[in-house]
């Protein structure tokens, strides 16, 4: 029996094995390397809602927990409406804590100041007005008027009304003049008030706490 040596064997194994190998690697395909800082998904941008606007109630009758006016400052809003707004009239309703004035006007709402004063005077002629009160709240609006090109009034129901409501003694439609409406609250005494615009039709509310 002839013999193989060795060193023959194990080279030949080693070439069997290394032929096995070559071709495995050929097969095989290498594998996709993937990039985790890039993604495919589309993008989703987080957005916070935007607050709502806080709305007055539509009507005069106030929400039950609304608490007692209690500012004194004047209150100023400056406005230049292309057209000035016509002042109808004025409505008052008592409530709990406070009395409610509500000056209804046609057209977008005007500027406004809201200011306690020393006394009531009328516009144009200077007479002060004769009604005694502990306190005198004027309202100014601008530009506005309280009658129409032909000088007929907007303005429904009598310059004076007697409201005679727990803190409120009178309100008085004391100017109609260059584009100002000015309207007097004749009060008790001086107390804590806040001014509230209305749309869908157009209000100035003025309450006055008891």
């Amino acid at each position: 029996m002839r013999r193989v040596p060795v060193m023959a064997i194990a080279g030949l194994f080693l070439l069997t094995a290394c032929g096995a190998a070559g071709p495995a690697q050929v097969r095989g395909a290498p594998s996709p390397v993937r990039d985790a800082s890039v993604s495919t998904a589309p993008a989703v941008t987080a957005t916070t809602p935007a607050p709502a606007e806080s709305t007055p109630p539509p009507t005069t009758e106030p929400p039950a927990s609304l608490a007692p006016p209690t500012g004194v400052k004047a209150v100023e809003v400056k406005r230049s409406p292309a057209e000035a707004p016509l002042v109808k009239g004025v409505r008052t309703a008592r409530h709990p804590k406070f009395t409610r004035v509500v000056l209804d006007l046609d057209g977008v709402l005007p500027g406004y100041r809201v200011s306690y004063v020393d006394r009531l005077v009328r516009d144009g002629s200077g007479e002060p007005v004769k009604l005694k009160g502990g306190a005198y709240l004027q309202i100014a609006m601008f530009p506005a008027n309280a009658h129409r090109p032909d000088g007929t009034s907007t303005w429904t129901g009598p310059d004076t009304v007697n409201v005679g409501q727990k803190g409120l003694r009178n309100v008085v439609l004391i100017g109609d003049f260059e584009a100002v409406v000015t309207v007097g609250l004749v009060l008790e005494r001086k107390s804590g008030f806040r001014v509230l615009e209305l749309k869908e039709p157009s209000r100035l509310v003025v309450d006055v706490a008891h």
